[in-house]
């Protein structure tokens, strides 16, 4: 049921995935030495099991499928004894099975988006979902709004908070974010970084950018470049980090594909609008994915974004022979046709060979 809608679309039969095509995915992940990390959120985000589940809902009714792009507009009935039970033993049943199906240590638990719900409401959601994770022997994560409540020991925070955050700590004024990550430092959490105003790919290289969002502004590469896991959390001067950094597990370069259409701005009316899967996601993704991957392997002292520039347009052949449709980002002095967008080439190879004699066609 609650997988018959879409963000703009209704009737679907088919838009979930069975077991098996999870066990698939996680498969195919394997043999590349990935690990997935499943995401259950909650408790807001959860309109398909409202949708679905009628005792989740505080007056036992289910409600109509949603296929809009509001966000905080769901949240678990969590107001009283018997309703917090029924959702404890719904994400219980949820978190088993999947946790079952997943060889990797984690499961991601949300908590993101719940303007709803009050400190108790939030707290019996955390206490039951990470109840359900650690009995499967699981280490929680989940993004930083979860640090507001009580977490595991060694649970993973993730970090989605701007520079608009930053700049209020140490004020009167520092947001909830803020307040949430300190909490959560408090608890020995450690953190993966993915700043929205860096790392999220979903967002808009320019205006002339077909699909996504700009809600935190364009993210050309050379934005996607320019940031410090370390000073994630820290005022905008580089200095108080609330996080420090042997507390970092990482950095994670988020891709959401609820706008993978042209015309993003607003709810698709035609299928028409999307492209192929792989269209958005390798002209997202490349290459802001190998600036996200640098910052989070290498030290900073070593950043460079007109070296990174430089060593980057090199692989603009490469992917081009991989058929990666990359965007061209007009500030990389690329080597050879290909990408989408962006820079104009001419095809013309320049090959510095030293004393080696080839022969290249």
């Amino acid at each position: 049921v609650g997988a018959s809608t879409q963000s703009g679309f209704t009737g679907g039969t088919t838009w979930y995935y069975t077991a098996a095509e999870y066990q698939e995915i996680v498969a195919y992940a394997k043999s590349r030495f990935m690990t997935v990390v499943p995401e259950i959120d909650g408790p807001g985000h959860t309109s398909a099991a409202l949708a679905s589940v009628a005792n989740l809902n505080c007056n036992n009714n289910t409600i109509s499928p949603y296929s809009g792009f509001d966000v905080g507009i769901s949240l678990y009935c969590l107001s009283d004894a018997q309703h917090v039970t029924n959702v404890s033993s719904f994400l219980t049943t949820v978190i088993d099975t999947v946790a079952a199906m997943t060889p990797g240590p984690y499961v991601h638990l949300g908590g993101d988006e719940t303007p709803a719900a009050t400190p108790t409401q939030y707290a019996a959601y955390v206490s039951a979902a990470t109840s359900a994770a650690t009995a499967r022997g699981k280490t929680v994560m989940g993004w930083h709004q979860l640090g507001q409540s009580t977490i595991p020991a060694n649970s993973i925070m993730q970090w989605w908070g701007d520079a608009d955050d930053r700049s209020t700590i140490g004020t009167s004024n520092e947001t909830e974010d803020i307040q949430f990550v300190r909490n959560a430092v408090q608890q020995n959490a450690t953190f993966v970084m993915s700043p929205s105003d860096h790392a999220y790919l979903d967002m808009k290289y320019d205006s002339t950018t077909p699909y996504g969002l700009s809600w935190q502004g364009y993210v050309p590469l050379s934005k996607a470049y320019d940031w410090d896991p370390t000073t994630s959390t820290a005022k905008l001067n580089g200095t108080g980090s609330l996080v420090p950094a042997d507390r970092i597990a990482g950095v994670e370069a988020a891709l959401w594909a609820d706008r993978a259409y042209t015309g993003s701005h607003q709810l698709p009316t035609s299928t028409s609008q999307f492209p192929e899967p792989y269209v958005y996601a390798e002209h997202m993704t490349y290459p802001r994915l190998p600036a996200i991957a640098e910052i989070g392997w290498s030290p900073q002292s070593t950043h460079n974004y007109t070296d990174f520039s430089r060593r980057l347009a090199t692989h603009g052949p490469r992917w081009t022979a991989a058929g990666i449709h990359y965007y061209a980002a007009p500030d990389v002095p690329w080597t050879s046709g290909g990408g989408t967008g962006g820079g104009t080439h001419n095809g013309v190879h320049t090959l510095a060979t030293g004393t080696q004699a080839l022969t290249v066609p």
